[in-house]
């Protein structure tokens, strides 16, 4: 019997001594501690994860990449212009060929426009004693011929127009309704100067009114100009567009001429009053306190006795009121010629006697 318990005895430590060593070696391989387990995570991610110098190399590898396809596509772009250029300028002295005469026609009336702008601005800075009438009826002469020019060339298209009773045919193509719309306004531009020659000579007024004058009838004009290429361009389109956007499209157009018409009747009514109450296009009337205090009779613009003085609003100096619309017609932004002070001198657009020399296209 004690053989027997003795037996069981060592049966048990050796169950204890291998469940030991199975233990041991199960815990064997992991750390003892957390901060060594963190550790060992760590340096592990850090062998997995690229150095910042790689990462460099990477982001210049891409950048690098996407440089070259921009140049790839701009050398592209380069071939296919110097491909196409070649055939774009056959084409273009095609073009020309068909349409020399019109072309030629074009640039002619342009240029006589040009020259009979300088002619008139002439006329008008003389004082009224230096201004001959047979200067102005040979200028009348010059502008007749040209509008006359334009009416046998182009037939009664142009006139029609000039009535605002245009009939367009179904396959007019763009470049005709340019090429229409262009002439009708050079007619009307070379009618305006061909007006303002004849009130010049009918007229007995001083350099100031005249040019007043001349400022109204350029006012009214352009308000006429602005309507002249409604009908053309309205029945153009309702004929280009789908019949569902007609009505769209001629709303939005006609929308957009009414804004620039109202603004242009409202500069042609300040005109009118302008006129009417003989007030001047920049500034006020000098004072005789303003004269006294300045002292000299002479305008500092051009140094003759003063004419008509006139005392800018913006810093009170005076000049002959001549002189100082000269100075700002010269100028989109005109200043004053002493200070070099901001004027708000837009009435006095045209008041030499010149026209535009930009088209009224829409």
């Amino acid at each position: 019997m004690g053989a027997h318990a003795s037996h069981e005895a060592l049966q048990a430590f050796r169950r204890g001594g291998s469940f030991t060593l199975i233990s041991s070696r199960m815990r064997g391989p992991f750390p003892s501690s957390t901060g060594t387990s963190d550790s060992r995570l760590d340096e592990a991610a850090a062998e997995g994860a690229p150095s910042p110098s790689e990462a460099e190399a990477e982001a210049s590898r891409l950048i690098g990449g996407a440089g070259a396809a921009a140049r790839n596509d701009l050398y592209a772009g380069a071939r296919w212009v110097e491909e196409a250029l070649p055939f774009s300028l056959l084409l273009a002295f095609v073009y020309i060929q068909n349409h020399l005469a019109s072309i030629f026609e074009l640039g002619w009336l342009v240029f006589m426009l040009g020259a009979a702008n300088e002619r008139m601005r002439w006329l008008t800075a003389l004082k009224e004693h230096h201004r001959e009438p047979r200067k102005l009826l040979l200028l009348g002469a010059l502008l007749s011929s040209q509008i006359a020019l334009i009416t046998l060339l182009e037939g009664g298209a142009v006139l029609q127009q000039l009535a605002l009773r245009t009939e367009l045919p179904s396959s007019l193509a763009l470049t005709e309704v340019l090429w229409l719309v262009l002439l009708t306004d050079l007619l009307c531009r070379y009618a305006l100067m061909l007006l303002k020659t004849l009130l010049a000579l009918a007229l007995p007024l001083s350099t100031r009114r005249l040019r007043r004058l001349f400022s109204l009838v350029e006012e009214g004009g352009s308000c006429y100009r602005s309507v002249l290429p409604v009908p053309v361009w309205h029945a153009w389109l309702v004929h280009a567009a789908e019949r569902h956007m007609r009505g769209p499209i001629s709303l939005i157009y006609l929308t957009f001429k009414l804004s620039v018409l109202v603004e242009r009747l409202r500069a042609t009514a300040a005109m009118a009053h302008a006129v009417l109450l003989h007030q001047v296009l920049v500034g006020r009337h000098a004072s005789e306190a303003e004269m006294l205090e300045l002292g000299e009779e002479l305008c500092s613009i051009c140094q003759e006795p003063m004419s008509c003085p006139i005392s800018l609003d913006e810093c009170g100096h005076v000049f002959c009121e001549q002189c100082i619309l000269s100075w700002c017609e010269r100028s989109s932004a005109p200043t004053c010629p002493l200070c070099r002070t901001p004027l708000a001198a837009a009435a006095c657009i045209n008041s030499d006697g010149t026209t535009s020399l930009l088209p009224q296209l829409f």
